[in-house]
């Protein structure tokens, strides 16, 4: 068991103990939460990641204990380490005044039930986060701040409060026969999803396309753990994380938060991929560039809007081997397309000469965002031409932005540029807010490139 399995965001020790304490392999353990502090609020540990040659000085600090095992996100001693060999490790002998640690040990379904926090105290006198701050929120109904109960080590509260002898001498009465049995038979939901969905990799290749994803891919098995899970690529330093389902409102929520869900055969078996790209290409439409040539040839053709979907996708499916967009996809987002309630809607462009489509793509809208999934052409320049007027569409339906998903040369030529996934998000999530729609559902690429039709004319 690693730290990546679980959730962590820096500075912020009380919630992410909050959320292990919920870990379904962690809560049927009957763990115990342990505040770490002092009167003077200033605690001296020793092996933290912060500075894991010297000392560091923490006003109060959050650790698990299960049994007679303590995990600490924050301490480089092993993940679980003993708690003897922890409070050895973590404390020096020779503590000064005023330094030493005392302990509020708490029921974690006390913690979970009873805390609470809107992150004051991580903020300066202008309301700034000295930290920034992770993507959840720690709030109950009854109040949004109670960490200072938690820290004030006087008793009468949660919990009881012991010195660090205390603690000690209480570690050997903890049960200890069979920690170890315990510890190793902790097999979290993740390595159950992977076994029942690859039953027996029939062959070697197979083995190691597991073994690549159970590593690089954390698995996503509720839509709530997206808001989490890109602090847990940083960690892994990847770009993935992966699903075994396609129920089409999962899908939809990684779309509406800004992930790009694909599929990829691992194993013989269909994935879903939620991608999160360290660069996102986006074209702003005024820097679209239009060649003369393309707008010379677009006269003859027409694009239309969701005239041909299920065609577009058989088109993509032809042109591209091994083609993402498989069956399992392709059903969910049709669910996604019949149902208003995701906030995500897919869509279809396709290019027609005379009656023969010879380009087109597939994407979806959040808001005043469009992002691609995939496309195909037939004809020269045909694929180009279809960018363009696409292009020109969306700008004069009222979208402020064209996501283009992964950054290609020919995107970038289009005029798109290569932008940061916290720049992206940032663009993304305005876009989102707003609404808009298309005025009209078929358009000549060339009047609609040259803003000649009458429809769009007015809304731009």
């Amino acid at each position: 068991m690693h730290r990546f399995d679980f959730y962590y965001w820096p500075y912020y020790c009380e919630e992410n103990i909050w959320l292990l304490c919920q870990e379904p392999c962690i809560a049927k353990l009957s763990p115990q939460v342990v505040f770490i502090s002092n009167p003077e609020q200033r605690c001296i540990f020793t092996n933290q990641r912060l500075n894991p040659q010297k000392y560091v000085i923490w006003d109060y600090h959050v650790i698990l204990l299960i049994y007679n095992y303590v995990w600490d996100f924050d301490s480089v001693l092993p993940f679980p380490c003993p708690l003897t060999d922890y409070l050895e490790h973590s404390f020096p002998a020779d503590i000064p005044p005023g330094f030493a640690p005392r302990f509020r040990i708490i029921k974690a379904h006390e913690y979970i039930t009873c805390f609470a926090s809107d992150r004051r105290h991580m903020k300066d006198a202008n309301g700034n986060y000295k930290r920034p701050p992770p993507p959840w929120n720690i709030r109950n109904h009854k109040q949004v701040f109670n960490l200072d109960k938690f820290i004030n080590m006087q008793p009468g509260f949660l919990g009881s409060v012991l010195s660090l002898h205390q603690l000690q001498q209480s570690g050997t009465d903890i049960r200890t026969n069979d920690i170890k049995t315990k510890i190793s038979k902790i097999k979290t939901k993740i390595d159950t999803e992977f076994t029942n969905f690859f039953d027996s990799p029939a062959s070697y290749r197979d083995k190691l396309e597991i073994n690549w994803l159970r590593n690089r891919s954390p698995l996503i098995t509720h839509e709530k753990e997206l808001v989490l899970v890109r602090n847990k690529l940083n960690f892994i330093n990847s770009e993935y994380c992966c699903g075994f389902t396609y129920d089409p409102e999962f899908i939809a929520k990684a779309c509406y938060l800004g992930f790009l869900p694909m599929t990829e055969e691992i194993a013989q078996k269909d994935v879903l991929i939620i991608k999160s790209h360290r660069k996102r290409c986006l074209l702003k439409f005024e820097n679209l560039h239009i060649s003369k040539n393309v707008l010379k040839r677009s006269k003859k053709y027409l694009l239309t809007i969701n005239k041909a979907y299920d065609a577009c996708i058989t088109h993509i499916n032809m042109q591209h081997d091994n083609c993402w967009v498989r069956p399992q996809y392709v059903a969910a987002l049709k669910q996604i397309r019949e149902n208003k309630f995701y906030k995500v809607t897919p869509i279809s462009f396709e290019l027609w000469d005379q009656d023969e489509m010879v380009a087109g793509e597939i994407g979806y809208q959040v808001g005043a965002c469009y992002t691609s999934l995939s496309g195909f052409y037939t004809q020269n320049s045909a694929g180009t031409i279809q960018l363009c007027a696409t292009a020109k569409l969306l700008e004069a339906s009222g979208f402020l932005v064209w996501d283009l998903g992964m950054v290609m040369d020919y995107k970038l030529k289009l005029g798109a540029q290569s932008v940061s996934w916290n720049s992206f998000l940032n663009i993304f999530y305005q876009a989102r807010k707003q609404q808009c729609e298309f005025l009209v559902d078929n358009v000549n690429a060339q009047d609609v490139i040259k803003n000649r039709h009458p429809s769009l004319t007015m809304n731009t």
